[in-house]
């Protein structure tokens, strides 16, 4: 019979011999691990727990910070503002919603969280009645941004694009066409013209 190397790994000692404790197998090491990706907090958006009781017909919803409801708001006179918070029609707050956002990709992206809340039956007893897309430079929206919107444009009734205000850079709000255009369109969604 022939005899196997010692070394081999199918190697097995003749019986009797003794048994030799193998080495400490040396000890394996973690491997690098990435940064794990930010994950959201439960609902992206909370409903508002402050009661209102003005005279708007519509809440201008702003996706993130910075999308323009303030400036929205002041430059039509229509309308409430309010920021990653959905308004509760229990507390008096209107239940149509326009949700704006910024013509980027940071923007466009929380629109999309939050018009796949409000689809997921996760914001409360609101109807969203438009997407509201204000221009975030004067350049034209890129084909990457363009296709974006166009997704976004499938989850709501209406897309209403506001055009690049320069004079909002240094005096947000001030009263301007294009704002009352875009109040006007969405009045005209909450049956309010």
């Amino acid at each position: 019979m022939a005899k196997l190397a010692p070394s081999s790994p199918w190697a097995v000692p003749a019986i009797g011999t003794p048994l030799v404790a193998a080495a400490a197998p040396e000890p394996v090491r973690p491997r690098a691990t990435r940064p794990a990706a930010p994950t959201p907090r439960g609902d992206f958006a909370a409903r508002t727990e402050e009661s209102y009781d003005g005279a708007a017909t519509f809440v201008w919803l702003g996706a993130h910070g910075g999308a323009g409801v303030s400036a929205l708001a002041g430059a039509s006179g229509q309308g409430v503002a309010l920021t990653m918070t959905w308004p509760v029609p229990a507390l008096g707050w209107p239940a149509r919603v326009a949700v704006v956002c910024r013509t980027d990709a940071r923007g466009m992206t929380a629109a999309g969280q939050l018009l796949g809340q409000w689809a997921g039956h996760r914001a409360g007893d609101v109807e969203v009645v438009a997407l509201v897309a204000v221009a975030d430079s004067p350049a034209r929206m890129t084909k990457v941004l363009r296709l974006r919107l166009h997704e976004l444009s499938g989850s709501v009734p209406v897309v209403v694009i506001v055009p690049w205000i320069a004079s909002w850079r240094e005096n947000p709000g001030v009263a301007d066409p294009a704002a009352t255009k875009a109040a006007a369109q969405v009045a005209a969604l909450t049956g309010d013209i």
